[in-house]
């Protein structure tokens, strides 16, 4: 009982998280900020919001901005009505209601989503009878040991998120300011030599951003190596830099062009010319939205993978979640039938509706190791940016890269 009322604990303090963003983020996006108003500060530490008067709603926008207030409140009635329920009505309202479904933004959908996940473990652990109905009358008993042991898990969070204070991130928010096109990067184009230049001085404009993160985060909280922060800091992970542009030497000779079709479906679709580097960063997962990782034997030590066969259909997505400008002129959108297709096209992949707009991918061979991904909300296309995000952690997880995947029927 007591691993049970702990776990029980812990997840209710997790879900603390995604119930603050709906809290600070539903009323600011765009589809609902119609709906309310901000109350004149009584002080500068204080922003108040209301509903706003002479906006009339229809019954599906009033249900729905019941429910995600029954969330963000996290008071009374949330706590009868219960966190599990009020998310299924919100699912079922989102899945019936084309209306309220434009009216949460993809950044909402993904806290929903997250939130879900969570709400799914308390509802298993409510499978547990006769167990479960004494939850709450043992904890009221039992709740300092686990808010302890909670509080000793999470302090080095909590230093972290102290350091990260408006006055302390100054500094690095300055060299973070987008003007003049400092973060410009246009990945997506043909390379030429001012091209590389520009995502050149976007990639050397980030990593000053983030020397001064870690500066900070060094000198005041000694760094992010909490057990689970360390358990993804300790990857050796490579960071991608855009090399300098060569010209390419003249010389009087023509190549002959190439009558070999199906060399095209094995070109490397995932790598514009990028130079590798190791580096242990202390703060940053992801330095910057830089072109698509592939395979470094040299570095990963990884056996050769074999190719993937897969249809027209299927190829067409993974060109694009690996996208490189040198073999695709134009990058496009992805639909998500189509990528759901393309992963279970391979053979490698069974995929999984969970809750709100996360599917999961699982293995089907002895592996059985699973990635999620999110379902683009409210329209169901891919952005480039966001494939190209995927493509990367395919090959994080997986080592894929672009020239595994062959059209079938070319070898």
């Amino acid at each position: 009982m007591n691993c049970l009322l702990k776990f029980r604990f812990f997840l209710n303090e997790a879900a603390k998280g995604p119930l603050g963003q709906l809290k600070q983020s539903v009323v600011v996006s765009p589809p609902m900020r119609r709906f309310f108003a901000r109350d004149p500060p009584v002080n500068a530490s204080f922003i108040g919001i209301k509903m706003k008067g002479g906006v009339k709603m229809n019954k599906i926008e009033t249900q729905l901005t019941w429910l995600l207030r029954t969330l963000w409140e996290d008071g009374q009635n949330l706590f009868f009505a219960s966190m599990p329920l009020i998310l299924d009505e919100l699912e079922r309202l989102l899945h019936a209601e084309p209306q309220a479904k434009e009216l949460v933004s993809p950044y909402i959908a993904s806290v929903i989503g997250s939130l879900s996940i969570i709400s799914q473990c308390i509802s298993q652990l409510d499978l547990y009878q006769p167990w479960a109905r004494s939850y709450v009358s043992k904890m009221v008993d039992r709740e300092d040991g686990p808010k302890k042991e909670f509080a000793v898990q999470t302090a080095g969070r909590a230093k972290v998120m102290a350091v990260l204070k408006e006055s302390n991130v100054l500094p690095a928010a300055r060299l973070a300011e987008p003007s003049n096109n400092r973060f410009a990067y246009p990945a997506e184009k043909r390379r030429t030599k001012a091209v590389t230049a520009t995502l050149i001085e976007a990639e050397m404009n980030l990593d000053a951003v983030w020397a001064a993160v870690d500066r900070l985060i060094l000198e005041k909280a000694g760094g992010l190596w909490m057990d689970a922060v360390r358990h993804v800091l300790e990857h050796n992970r490579s960071l991608q830099r855009t090399p300098e542009w060569v010209d390419e030497p003249v010389t009087g000779e023509k190549k002959p062009k190439s009558t070999d079709k199906s060399g095209e479906a094995a070109r490397d679709l995932s790598q514009p010319p990028k130079a590798k580097k190791k580096t242990n960063r202390v703060t940053s997962q992801e330095p910057a939205e830089t072109s698509t990782p592939t395979a470094d034997a040299e570095t990963r030590k990884e056996p050769a993978l074999s190719p993937i066969r897969v249809d027209a259909r299927s190829f067409k997505v993974f060109r694009t979640l690996f996208f490189d400008p040198n073999v695709t002129s134009h990058p496009g959108q992805v639909s998500w039938k189509e990528f759901l297709h393309a992963m279970t096209g391979t053979g490698i992949f069974a995929a999984e509706k969970l809750y709100g707009s996360v599917w999961q991918f699982q293995r089907t061979d002895g592996d059985q190791s699973r990635i999620q991904f999110h379902e683009p909300h409210p329209y169901s296309k891919i952005p480039f940016v966001v494939a190209r995000r995927i493509g990367r952690r395919l090959n994080r997880n997986y080592g894929w890269t672009g020239d595994m995947f062959v059209l079938k029927g070319t070898e």
